[in-house]
């Protein structure tokens, strides 16, 4: 390989998210890639590329069911070794169900010891089983009793044992289904109709919230330093809309504010990791989506969009030439297609806070602002 290739394929390197980084950190057989840097992962990997033979004996010792990729690596490692056709085949459309499959680590299933754990979290769908992320632990769900009762986006309770991957457990267990006991629980899915137009509002801050709509306002001020989604949090209990907020990176004061409000939380404090950022988000979408699928209200608040932007940017390759991943596009179209309203009554409303400097941003101004009504 010539000294220019080397430094071409370098630079590819460089370009990757941390998830994109660790799947091809694993593809090389470099260990734990979960718990490294990406500075540090960068380095293994391009000593790997160093070894000529390395590739084939890797590949002999990976063990477990195969990561679950974004875009192939194998095709990332075709375009650094200049095969024909590899760019056109990266640069293909990705979808959000692929996206929900990214970031999920191979697993193995060997159970350590019979130490019983209690996790709570937001399932979704693997293949043939069921998982969840919570604190910064995947959580499988392989074989149960009441396994035929779930579907994507259930809160579900369980009791789970840790395997030899320290941060992967299987549950032994499901306690509780959407806060119901898992032996008393029912599948509950309506017909939800067709999609119409609602005039009704929800009383928020000095304004009022559009039912079934992408309502945006402008945030003057931290969300601590004023009653309105506490005020907010009060009006959905009465009414019985489930509320769920979403904010990344949020600061100490504003999760101290969120103690004192009734809400499904989907906040991660200031300094929050790109795993727990990126399934906040992917959890949030799913149980939003259930919480329609079974007939309910719901407000989905979203605090600080330019920090969830920013948040998933950084969980991905960016083209320099654009000022978002294409896999937050698709993420942030995903969570904008929530908000609707049903015949039948069940409406999903979304509110949107923003700051004057994110008008900047062509992407907010020109494809979430556009189709938000501004309150």
């Amino acid at each position: 390989m010539t000294k220019k290739d080397s430094n071409e394929q370098e630079l590819l390197i460089r370009e990757l998210g941390v998830f994109e980084l660790r799947g091809l950190a694993r593809d090389y057989g470099v260990p734990s890639p979960t718990t490294k840097k990406r500075e540090e992962l960068i380095n293994l990997i391009l000593e790997k590329l160093k070894d000529e033979n390395g590739r084939k004996v890797i590949e002999r010792k990976r063990r477990g069911r195969p990561y679950k990729k974004l875009s192939s690596i194998g095709e990332i490692v075709s375009q650094m070794t200049g095969e024909p056709g590899s760019e056109e085949k990266i640069k293909k459309s990705i979808t959000f169900q692929q996206v929900l499959a990214f970031a999920q680590e191979p697993v193995i299933f060997e159970i350590k010891d019979d130490k019983k754990y209690i996790y709570e979290g937001i399932i979704r769908k693997n293949g043939e089983y069921y998982l969840f992320f919570v604190d910064n632990k995947w959580i499988y769900l392989v074989d149960n009793d009441y396994i035929e009762k779930l579907k994507t986006g259930d809160k579900i309770l369980v009791e789970a044992k840790q395997m030899k991957n320290e941060d992967q457990y299987i549950v032994s267990k499901i306690l509780k289904i959407n806060d119901i006991n898992a032996s008393e629980y029912q599948i509950k899915d309506i017909e939800k109709g067709e999609e119409v137009l609602s005039n009704k509002t929800i009383p928020f801050g000095e304004t009022f919230i559009t039912e079934g709509r992408r309502n945006a306002f402008l945030s003057k001020e931290d969300l601590y330093e004023n009653e309105d989604f506490k005020n907010l949090s009060k009006q959905c209990k009465m009414k019985e809309i489930s509320l769920m907020a979403l904010s990344l990176n949020t600061s100490y004061e504003n999760q101290i504010y969120f103690k004192g409000c009734d809400f499904e939380n989907f906040t991660s404090p200031y300094g929050s990791n790109n795993d727990i950022n990126f399934n906040n988000v992917i959890n949030a979408i799913n149980y939003t989506q259930r919480q329609i699928d079974m007939g309910k209200k719901c407000i989905l608040f979203i605090y600080d969009l330019q920090e969830l932007l920013r948040a998933l940017d950084r969980c991905f390759e960016k083209d320099l030439h654009h000022e978002h991943a294409e896999q937050t596009i698709i993420i942030i179209q995903k969570l904008m297609s929530l908000g609707k309203t049903y015949s039948s009554g069940e409406s999903c409303t979304l509110l949107i806070g923003y700051n004057e400097k994110d008008t900047n941003d062509d992407f907010i101004a020109n494809e979430i602002l556009r189709i938000c009504k501004k309150i």
